[in-house]
Parts: structure tokens; sequence; C-alpha cells
């Protein structure tokens, strides 16, 4: 009997099988490389979505989340060398699109920023205020926004370069405070559930305080006593139940409802692609509504 196709079959099977398992492992790391980038840990972060992107190396949206993770901790070529490769794996991608565009005009600020802290005089006044002034806006407008850690962030960047800048200091210190009065009820309610034994509902408000405060060291200490696998099930589970509820809202027509809904899937998940592209979506359709009244 010709056993060569029965072993060439057998063979491929196991190639299947392999690809699967390795892509399924890949998305293991990669959720555990989201969660380590939410917490404000990019080191960790940066280590799975290797590991993720080892396995496999296919899939745009691991590609690009290492390379906002390289960016965060400042390897600039690195992230510029990851967004250029999830380009070419997901070219018609507008958030990977719009996301590099920003960066690039950020990594031109940054760049003249850093060689000004290190104290070579390469840009004139003009120039460096201009991008002082840019800087600000983006704090501003993030603060605006309600993202607070990402202003704190930004004026942060801003007193690096001029210590003194007086608007800048006023506004970390009212970032600082928004952060507090968000993250303070939302830990309360977290370690009370935890403390009565209500570990799901702990998670979840301790993972709002961590999209809230990266840093809140109290939450991630709580979040360290609880499995892992646990966390990442818990989370899934509402931010799941969340998104689509979102759905049938919106399918019914109820927009308002819906954005409700998908703001709740960014407080667990900001960086969830559906959700934020849905809210757009049911904020367009709105605003098409009151204009034809």
């Amino acid at each position: 009997m010709n056993q060569g196709p029965i072993i060439l079959l057998l063979l491929v099977l196991h190639g299947c099988a392999t690809f699967n398992l390795d892509r399924k492992q890949s998305m293991t790391h990669y959720n555990v490389g989201i969660s380590y980038l939410d917490k404000g840990d990019t080191a960790s972060a940066i280590k799975e979505l290797r590991e993720a992107e080892r396995l496999y190396n296919k899939d745009p949206k691991i590609v690009h989340t290492l390379g906002m993770a390289y960016f965060k901790k400042g390897e600039v070529d690195l992230a510029v060398q990851q967004f250029k490769k999830a380009l070419e794996l997901g070219p018609g991608n507008e958030i990977i699109i719009e996301e590099f565009n920003v960066i690039s005009e950020k990594l031109k600020e940054l760049t003249l920023a850093s060689e000004k802290i290190k104290g070579i005089s390469v840009i004139s006044e003009k120039l460096r205020n201009e991008i002082l002034k840019k800087m600000l806006a983006e704090g501003i407008g993030a603060y605006n926004d309600g993202n607070y850690y990402h202003a704190m962030e930004e004026f942060n960047e801003i007193l690096l370069i001029d210590g003194k800048n007086a608007e800048a200091q006023r506004l970390l210190k009212e970032a600082r405070e928004k952060i507090g009065e968000l993250a303070a009820p939302l830990l309360k309610e977290a370690v009370e559930a935890y403390k009565k034994g209500d570990i799901d509902a702990a998670i979840i408000s301790f993972k709002k305080v961590m999209n809230v405060e990266p840093e809140n060291k109290e939450a991630k200490e709580y979040l360290g006593k609880i499995d892992t696998g646990k966390i990442e099930a818990t989370i899934g589970k509402e931010v799941e139940m969340h998104y689509l509820r979102g759905i049938k809202f919106y399918t019914d027509g109820k927009h308002e409802e819906a954005i409700e809904s998908w703001k709740k899937v960014l407080e667990l998940e900001p960086r969830h692609e559906k959700a934020g592209m849905n809210i757009e979506k049911a904020q367009r359709k709105i605003e098409g509504v009151t204009k034809t009244k």
C-alpha cells in the first residue's frame, strides 16, 4: 500500500493545527500585552506583543499595537518600522493610517523636544514656541475629551522643555485633580466589591480605575492578586455585553443609547476599534436627523 498520500495529508493537517495553535497563542499574548499597555506597564506590554508577533506576524492589529507600545516607550525608530509593516498588512485600515499620520507629526515634535532637553540648541525660539503651542493644544484637546491622563502626559512633556510654563503647570494640576475625582469613587467601589467577594464587579471597577489612571498602585496591587485568565474573561464578557447592547440600540434607531453602551465598552477597553468607529457612525446619524428637522 502506498502510504505517501496519507503521510502528506497528516503533514498538512499537522501544519494547519500548528498554525491555528500559534495564532491562538498569539492572541493570548496580544491580550495580555494590551492589558499591560492599559496599565501603563510598557516594558511588559512590549515583551508580550513581541511574542504575539513572533507567533503570528500577519495580523496588522498586533503589529500596529506593538508600534504604539514602542512609541510610548520612546523607541521612535522601532515604532515607525512597526507602523509601516502594519500598513503593508492592512493598507486600507483607516485607524492605522490616521494614527500613523498623527504620530508622524508627533515624532517630529518629540525629536526636536528631545534635542532641546539634551541642551542641543538646534531650533529657533520661534519654532520652539510653535512646538510648545501645538503640544499645549493637544493636551487641552485631550483634557476637553476627558482623557485626563493623556493630557497630563502632554503637559509634563511641555514642562520638560519649558519648566516655567505657567499654563502647562496650571493645566497639569487640574488634570491630576480630575483623575483623582474620577478614580477615587471607582477605586472605593472596587475595593468594597473585592472585600465582599464579588470579584467580577471588583475586576470591572479596577479596570476602569486603570483606564483613568494607569499608574494607580492600589488598583495594580489588587489586580495582581486575581488570576489573569479570570480578569480577561470577566472584562471580555462585560465588553461583549455592552457592545452587543449598543448594536441592538443602533438597529432599533436608538442612537444616543447605542453611543452610551459603546462608551461603556471604551471605559473597559479603550482600544476597541469597532466601538470607537460605531460611536462616530451613530453621532453622524444623530447629526443627520437634526439637520433634516
